[in-house]
Order: structure tokens, then C-alpha cells, then sequence
């Protein structure tokens, strides 16, 4: 099948481990996952890096958005 060219950076799910210091010790550990592009390094042993202005726009874009409470 012929699919039409993409438009735009590929998207990669990122998984994080955001700790919420508002609430109780017990239930401050969520995680989030947002889809973000991903920027690889060098070369592939090196690994990736996101924006964090790409992250934090997926973060407030989603249901884990911080609502200042």
C-alpha cells in the first residue's frame, strides 16, 4: 500500500514520572505519558532528547495538566 508522505516530526510516546508535591507522600508519584518528538543525539548508543516547551505543551494539552491548585 502507498501511504501519503508525513507531515510534520514523528510523534514518540514519552513516558514520565512526575512526583506532585501538593498532595499526600502516598500519592504523589504519577506517571504521564505525551507524545512528543524526539531529537536523537549523535548517534543511537547516545539516545534522544525532547523540548521541554514540546513537553510541557503536551503535559497542559492533556489530563495530567497542572491546574495550579
Amino acid at each position: 500500500m502507498n501511504q501519503p508522505p508525513r507531515k510534520g516530526p514523528i510523534l514518540r510516546i514519552l513516558t514520565l514520572l512526575i512526583e506532585d508535591t501538593r498532595k499526600d507522600p502516598g500519592e504523589r508519584d504519577q506517571l504521564a505519558e505525551v507524545r512528543v518528538p524526539l531529537k536523537q543525539l549523535e548517534g543511537p548508543e547516545d539516545g534522544f532528547w525532547a523540548d521541554a516547551n514540546d513537553v510541557c505543551r503536551a503535559l497542559q494539552s492533556g489530563p495530567s495538566r497542572v491546574d495550579g491548585d
